[in-house]
């Protein structure tokens, strides 16, 4: 009877100290696959940033992009949503200028014809001023090319306030192309791609 009762014993303390183990065994696999889960999020958050030297574009999700270093040059990121009705074009450079925002705005409209106007920026990731104009024909200053076939694109600019000096600001512009649709159907989206996406930094 003792040796049957120390028999159970011994099999209960044995079943503990191997479900113990089996337990841990499955907690080190579940951090394994955590980890794996983390550094695969890390390389799709990776793949989603488009480095075009000193301007950065971060890809939302549900769209695709396109462009920067293809090693021997920096290609102008394009952006398009899932839906493909429009796309977004961010310029792999920038001009410098001495001058200021409002004089700025009135050199763009003289080259364009078109009205530009002051948009609100406070809170974008980019520290800028900023303005928009619809495109509707060829601009030889302009940092994209114009494709005609899609007829008029919506612009917005970026003006950056003294990262030189006192006296030498810069700008650059992005262009928004709408495929299907009005252009005033996407204006809200493109605005907020450019203030929660594109990033601006400039080394003093």
């Amino acid at each position: 009877m003792k040796k049957g009762l120390l028999f159970l014993l011994l099999v209960l303390v044995v079943g503990c100290f191997g479900g113990n183990d089996e337990q841990e065994t499955k907690q080190e696999t579940n951090g394994e696959e955590t980890k794996a889960e983390v550094e695969e999020q890390e390389k799709e958050a990776e793949e989603k940033v488009i480095d075009l030297g000193g301007i950065t574009v971060y890809v939302p999700d549900g769209y695709t992009g396109t462009g920067g270093d293809e090693g021997y040059r920096t290609v102008n990121a394009i952006i398009t949503p899932d839906h493909q009705k429009y796309e977004i074009e961010v310029p792999s450079t920038y001009a410098h200028l001495v001058d200021n925002y409002e004089s700025t705005m009135s050199l763009r409209e003289h080259y364009t014809g078109a009205s530009v106007v002051p948009i609100e920026t406070e809170g974008w990731r980019a520290p800028v001023l900023g303005y928009t104009y619809v495109r509707t024909n060829d601009d030889s200053s302009s940092m994209t090319d114009f494709q005609e076939e899609h007829g008029a694109s919506q612009i917005i600019g970026l003006f950056y306030e003294n990262p030189f000096s006192e006296h030498a600001h810069a700008y650059f512009e992005v262009e928004m192309r709408v495929f299907e649709g009005d252009l005033t159907d996407y204006y809200q989206d493109f605005e907020d791609f450019v203030a929660n996406y594109v990033a601006w930094y400039i080394d003093n």
